[in-house]
């Protein structure tokens, strides 16, 4: 891995239940700067429950980092309309739509 690689696993490479560490402050008060927070791939995650997204590896370096810690606002689509995925961070309030 070179200096500029992140470290990458493609979702489907994940095991059932993983857990991520939260960098930055903008999930706080709720999720603090260093805090582990673990995860399943069962089930459908819900509006308002806290998300793991995983990158691909382009999108991983386009955004530089391996993915995002956020609150889902709207229900998961269906398969085939991904483009319609919202999370927000709490500090600052902001909407992110990750793969835009």
């Amino acid at each position: 891995m070179t200096s500029n690689s992140l470290p990458y696993i493609h979702p489907d490479d994940m095991p059932e239940f993983y857990a991520l560490t939260g960098v930055g402050t903008c999930m706080e008060p709720e999720l603090t700067d260093g805090a582990a927070i673990a995860f399943t791939k069962k089930g459908t995650p819900q509006p308002r429950d806290l998300v793991g997204i995983i990158f691909t590896e382009t999108a991983a370096q386009r955004w530089g980092q391996p993915g995002l810690i956020k609150r889902l606002i709207l229900p998961i689509p269906p398969a085939g309309f991904a483009d319609v995925v919202a999370v927000e961070q709490l500090n600052p309030p902001r909407r992110i739509h990750p793969d835009r």
